[in-house]
């Protein structure tokens, strides 16, 4: 059996990039534990390791804490320390974690694993994905999910680390990790309003507006993604592909105006290198080229996919 490679109108398959940036005790001090957050990504995780050497044992919760703050100190997680049942042999050490939000707090669960009370160092962890979850995690050794639930997400730049008053907390690390949302690089430099004016002050015959007319595809290589129509725009030198209607596959991520492709000048008359972003916005480009024909025709071909999609230019 042929593995299947989504692509064109194509779907493919999305590379997400991710990045990491750790932070030292160092870095953290000399910036007032501010920690940068990009809240454009798709996904967010916020670690900080932390101990705090003053922190005594007593009945109920501890009086120290530490913490995790974003949306301008608006929400914060919370870790604190708690006993059980303190002086009884059937005390147990729990880590109580505490969502604040604007002057209110709930406790969001409790881990009673991999706990290092009353002054040993923990680990804080929050994760958003891309759906909206948020998961809630700490631990000495090692993490343990206390909830999965909905928190607000950062909406802006940075997070910090927070403790209790006169806590002195001992800092040890942080880290950040995101995962990069597509279509940030697929928008274009002009607004979606600027289209029909800049097609208009162009002298070039192809540009205009573009809708699919068919393909010739390998469907063991390539699967179709829409039915596209499409914007084709010089702008700067290139000419850009804008993607205008059409999107079946992950339509809700498209919207009018992102680029869908960039046809680039060849020595040949009518015959552009084509890089093509495909359904999951990631770019084919590997020999792709566009040919125009004097009916009004583009063809967009794939050699490696044995693949092609034509359109005509709307009259």
């Amino acid at each position: 059996m042929k593995r299947l490679l989504p692509l064109l109108l194509l779907a493919a398959v999305a590379a997400r990039s991710e990045h990491r940036v750790y932070y030292s005790p160092e870095e953290l001090k000399a910036n007032d534990y501010l920690i940068a957050v990009d809240s454009t990504a798709d996904g967010i995780i916020i670690e900080a390791r932390c101990a705090l050497p003053r922190n005594k044992e007593r009945a109920g919760s501890n009086t120290q804490w530490w913490g995790i703050a974003w949306n301008n100190d608006a929400d914060s997680l919370i870790l604190q320390g708690r006993n059980t049942a303190y002086g009884d042999f059937t005390d147990m050490p729990v880590i109580d974690l505490i969502h604040r939000h604007n002057g209110t707090e709930r406790c969001l669960g409790s881990v009673d694993e991999s706990v290092n009370l009353p002054s040993g160092a923990h680990t804080l962890s929050l994760e958003w994905t891309a759906d909206g979850q948020t998961s809630v995690a700490a631990g000495a050794k090692h993490l343990t999910t206390a909830a999965l639930t909905r928190l607000p997400r950062p909406c802006g730049g940075s997070a910090r680390i927070i403790a209790s008053p006169g806590a002195e907390p001992e800092i040890a690390s942080a880290v950040t990790e995101f995962t990069e949302n597509p279509a940030r690089k697929l928008a274009a430099p002009f607004d979606a309003s600027a289209i029909d004016s800049l097609i208009a002050s162009s002298a070039l015959p192809i540009a205009g507006y573009w809708k699919y007319l068919d393909r010739a595809t390998d469907d063991d290589r390539a699967r179709a993604g829409g039915k596209y129509t499409l914007a084709l725009v010089p702008y700067g030198g290139e000419i850009l592909l804008i993607y205008i209607e059409g999107a079946r596959i992950l339509a809700d991520k498209w919207t009018r105006g992102m680029k869908k492709g960039i046809l680039r000048k060849t020595p040949f008359m009518n015959h552009y290198d084509l890089t093509w972003y495909g359904s999951e916005m990631t770019a084919i480009d590997d020999e792709c080229h566009a040919a125009f024909d004097s009916e009004g025709v583009m063809t967009c071909t794939f050699p490696l996919h044995e693949s092609q999609l034509r359109f005509y230019k709307v009259p």
